[in-house]
């Protein structure tokens, strides 16, 4: 692991550990309250388009290491697809699962990577400034595992599969009640990583977040 990808690892973790208990001590008189913006199950999807790059060896012991194995792609356009299964355990945190596919390319290397663990997402600034009550913070980890794929079949490519992690920013837009619940859109921006001992790939982009909320 290069000392970028720990250093975005040690970030993430720290603002995923962090980011609910700060929500949580900010807005804790909103604890004793009903919940007013977000309750129940959470389920949506969000999808995205932007800048990715990889790099690394094939996923082979023998290959990691030598030069003559290492590709790297450069930067390549992609897209990023995710759905997500939560619960609002308060107006300000939602805690839960997903899973992720992304695909990129340029005009010689195509990647794909595919992701799955733990989503949080947090509103620290609820009870400080209304207006941005419904600014998020979203924090992501689990495994992942990406491919590097040289077109013209010439470079030895890389993957691996081993750890991923994510943080961005989003704004929830409350649309329309259904169901007993409501739903919401959120323009959103993302950083994530995905990395082994043989590759790594990074990605940043913007796009939607999409959400029913079984709560009023």
């Amino acid at each position: 692991m290069t000392r970028s990808t720990h250093a975005v690892s040690v970030l993430v973790l720290s603002g995923a550990a962090l980011a609910p208990r700060l929500a949580l001590a900010a807005d804790a008189p909103a604890q004793e309250r009903p919940a007013e913006r977000r309750s129940g199950v959470v389920v949506g999807m969000s999808i995205g388009a932007g800048l990715f790059g990889a790099s690394g060896y094939p996923d082979s012991a023998l290959k990691t290491g030598d030069p003559a194995y290492y590709s790297s792609s450069g930067l390549m356009g992609g897209t990023s697809t995710e759905l997500f299964v939560m619960g609002a355990l308060a107006d300000v945190l939602n805690f839960g699962l997903w899973v992720a596919g992304s695909g990129a390319d340029n005009g010689t290397f195509h990647s794909r990577g595919t992701a799955g663990g733990f989503r949080v997402e947090a509103f620290p600034l609820y009870s400080v400034a209304p207006r941005l009550r419904d600014l998020g913070l979203h924090a992501k980890f689990g495994l992942g595992g990406m491919t590097l794929d040289a077109k013209d079949k010439v470079s030895p490519g890389a993957g691996g599969t081993q750890s991923f992690l994510g943080a961005g920013a989003f704004y929830e837009l409350r649309l329309f009640s259904v169901l007993g619940g409501h739903t919401a859109i959120a323009p959103t921006i993302e950083y994530q990583s995905i990395f082994s001992t043989s590759a790594e790939r990074h990605g940043g982009f913007a796009g939607a977040r999409f959400a029913f909320y079984g709560g009023p």
